[in-house]
C-alpha cells in the first residue's frame, strides 16, 4: 500500500500533527485526505458549508471515503493509529438502515465521531451530541495513521484485512441483539417479570465494556429493553423482544 503524508495545523492545542492516509488495498475504494487539493471541495459537497466546532477539530483527522466499487456499503471499518497504539477503531455499520449504504459512485466523511454523509447530520456537532469520548485519544497524538480495513457490502460480503477485529465485531452487532430477546421472550414462561427485570438491570449495569465483542453489544440492548419496560411497562417489553426478532438478519459472511 502506498502512503500519502501531510502536515496539518489544528486547533486542539500542541504543535502541528502529521497524518498519514494508507490508501485502501480494498478494490474500487478511494481515500481523498486533507492533503488532497480536492479535500475541501468534497467536504463542501457532502455536508455543505457549517463548520461546527467539533467537526472542526476533527477534520484533520477525517477522510473523504468515495465507493467506485458497484456495490452499496453497509459497513465501514476506519482505523486510526499512533505509532505505538491504535487511537480508535471506528467499525461503523448501517446494516438496519438502507437508507444510509453508501451507494456506487457516493462519497461519505470518515471522521472518529462517525460517518458524515449529508448536512442534516451536523446536527450531532451542533447539539453537543457527538461521540466526544471518540476523540479524546487525539489529544497531541503524535504523527496519526488512517486507513479503511474493511468494509461490507449490501450483499453481505466482508471485504478486508481484519487486522483489527471488524467481522467478530459487526457479527457481534447482528446476532447479540437477537439473542437476548431470545432469551428474554424463554424466560417470560418461567420466571417472573421481577426476575427478568433483574437479569436485565444486571446486564445493563456493566460500566467497564468487556474484551468479548457478543457480550459489549449485549449491553446497550439490555439497556434498551429495559427503558421500554420501565416506560411502557411488561408486555411492551415482550413486544420489543420479539420486534428484535422480526427484523431480517443481515446476511453478513466472509
Amino acid at each position: 500500500m502506498r502512503i500519502l503524508s501531510l502536515l496539518v495545523f489544528f486547533a486542539l492545542g500542541g504543535p502541528a500533527q502529521q497524518l498519514d492516509v494508507v490508501l485502501s488495498a480494498i478494490q474500487g475504494l478511494e481515500l481523498v485526505g486533507p492533503q488532497s487539493p480536492d479535500f475541501e471541495a468534497l467536504v463542501t459537497q457532502i455536508i455543505g458549508t457549517d463548520r461546527p466546532v467539533a467537526l472542526v477539530a476533527a477534520l484533520p483527522y477525517t477522510v473523504v471515503v468515495r465507493n467506485r466499487t458497484s456495490e452499496a456499503i453497509a459497513a465501514i471499518d476506519t482505523v486510526w493509529t499512533a505509532p505505538d497504539r491504535i487511537l480508535l477503531n471506528a467499525a461503523d455499520a448501517m446494516f438496519d438502515q438502507a437508507f444510509l449504504y453508501v451507494k456506487p459512485g457516493q462519497a461519505v466523511l470518515a471522521s472518529p465521531p462517525g460517518i458524515l454523509q449529508n448536512q442534516r447530520q451536523l446536527r450531532i456537532f451542533a447539539y453537543g451530541t457527538a461521540d466526544d469520548h471518540r476523540l479524546k485519544n487525539f489529544q497531541d497524538p503524535g504523527n496519526v495513521t488512517v486507513t479503511v480495513d474493511a468494509v461490507v457490502f449490501e450483499s453481505g460480503q466482508f471485504v478486508g484485512a481484519d487486522r483489527y477485529g471488524a467481522f467478530e465485531r459487526w457479527q457481534a452487532q447482528i446476532q447479540a441483539p437477537r439473542d437476548l430477546a431470545t432469551a428474554v421472550l424463554q424466560r417470560r414462561g418461567g420466571q417472573s417479570i421481577s426476575d427478568i427485570v433483574s437479569w436485565l438491570e444486571g446486564l445493563a449495569a456493566v460500566r467497564r465494556p468487556p474484551a468479548d465483542p457478543h457480550a459489549q453489544e449485549t449491553i446497550p440492548t439490555a439497556r434498551v429493553l429495559l427503558a421500554v419496560y420501565r416506560s411502557k411497562g411488561e408486555e411492551a417489553l415482550y413486544s420489543r423482544a420479539k420486534s428484535i426478532l422480526d427484523v431480517p438478519v443481515f446476511p453478513l459472511r466472509r
